[in-house]
């Protein structure tokens, strides 16, 4: 092989890793954790205080990134 085409794939590679490590990132960000979210809802389904019900649904209102209007 030449050595420009080397660097072509070279090139090429860290292209295409830079594009894969963008949109994992992205996918990390927009990802909720839902053995957090699963445990909230658990904990507010064994209780009956009301209080404890209304703060549990705002843990899981920012968890999944609900907007004000929602």
């Amino acid at each position: 092989m030449d050595l420009a085409r080397l660097k072509s794939e070279h090139y090429k590679l860290v292209s295409e890793h830079s594009e894969r490590t963008q949109q994992m990132q992205a996918e990390m960000v927009n990802s909720v954790n839902y053995e957090y979210v699963k445990n909230i809802l658990i904990s507010y389904f064994m209780t009956n205080d009301v209080k404890v019900h209304e703060n549990l649904l705002r843990v899981v209102f920012l968890a999944l990134k609900f907007s004000t209007e929602e």
